[in-house]
């Protein structure tokens, strides 16, 4: 009877980690201009139609362009772009590849920065950049372009997809008003006469969501060049420096200050995870390790009580 009894209390906790792992993961999806709008632990993530989801939701989502909304870990065809067939630039978050057969984002199995040649990155869904092989764009900023054509034409889309991006595809509460920064609002432009290094810049615009008819709604632009200290235990030190103008508003339009800070415009400094960690379980990352170890004392201590 004890031992059933421990059985049944394992059940329980396991249950309740389970349930608490997949509320991590439960999305809500709807159309919304200029795109689709996810709804993700209390908060609401704009991509726009054609886009990959950027910033902290690096590859979560994507939004075709007829406004179907994927959830690239969940939703068949998500991490192809909604097409069924292998392609050079899945959508995936970091750390995982789009599964040829599913097309779903699954773990890898081996860490990119083991892979020593292009087809054997290729294959694993690592990126082959710069001679090297990578897990993600996400540690690179528009500065890794040294010249205009390069920086505008942006092959590596580090415009939406880059250090910087995470403030792109949100909607936020700001100014006493709703603002976003749509995907396709986000990108690298070169300004010739910034110092030598920092002249590819990630430029932003945020727009205000909802005007009255016939009026055009107030927006802003921001640039950002980004210093990226050195990847040291998966965490990297940056600071960026900003400049911005507005783009349209009449009767004096300023914008918000408050904006202005939310979306990364006003300069500053952070400390941004980086690099490759060690390939893990699925879901299964440090701190729920940590609830796992307490799950498992708990379960032992309720044993011992009940003999």
């Amino acid at each position: 009877m004890r031992i059933k009894r421990c059985h049944i209390v394992l059940i329980f906790f396991l249950t309740m980690f389970i349930g608490f792992v997949d509320s991590e993961s439960s999305v809500e999806t709807h159309l919304m201009v200029p795109g689709c709008s996810f709804n993700y632990a209390g908060e609401v993530v704009t991509v726009s139609s054609g886009f990959c989801s950027g910033g902290k939701y690096y590859g979560l989502f994507y939004c075709d362009d007829n406004y179907n909304a994927y959830n690239t870990l969940k939703d068949e065809r998500g991490c192809s772009r909604g097409e069924a067939v292998d392609i050079d630039d899945p959508c995936c978050p970091s750390g995982m590849f789009c599964n040829k057969t599913t097309y779903l984002c699954q773990d890898r199995v081996e860490n990119c920065y083991t892979i020593d040649n292009e087809g054997g990155c290729g294959d694993i869904g690592c990126i082959w950049m710069d001679d090297k092989c990578v897990a993600s764009k996400a540690d690179f900023s528009c500065d890794h372009y040294d010249n205009k054509s390069d920086c505008e034409a942006d092959f590596w889309h580090l415009g939406m997809e880059g250090v910087g991006s995470e403030y792109c595809g949100t909607t936020v509460e700001c100014g006493d008003d709703m603002y976003y920064a749509a995907s396709d609002g986000c990108s690298c432009r070169w300004y010739e006469d910034a110092e030598k290094g920092e002249q590819c810049q990630v430029k932003l615009i945020a727009q205000q969501k909802y005007s009255a008819v016939d009026v055009n709604p107030f927006s802003f632009s921001c640039s950002n060049s980004y210093s990226l200290g050195n990847c040291t235990g998966s965490i990297q030190n940056v600071t960026w420096l900003s400049n911005h103008s507005v783009i349209t508003g009449g009767g004096g339009y300023v914008a918000p200050e408050e904006c202005l800070d939310v979306f990364g415009c006003n300069g500053g400094s952070t400390r941004r995870y980086c690099g490759e960690g060690e390939v893990m379980l699925p879901f299964f990352d440090s701190f729920n390790l940590v609830v796992a170890f307490c799950l498992i004392g708990m379960f032992y201590y309720f044993v011992v009580r009940m003999r």
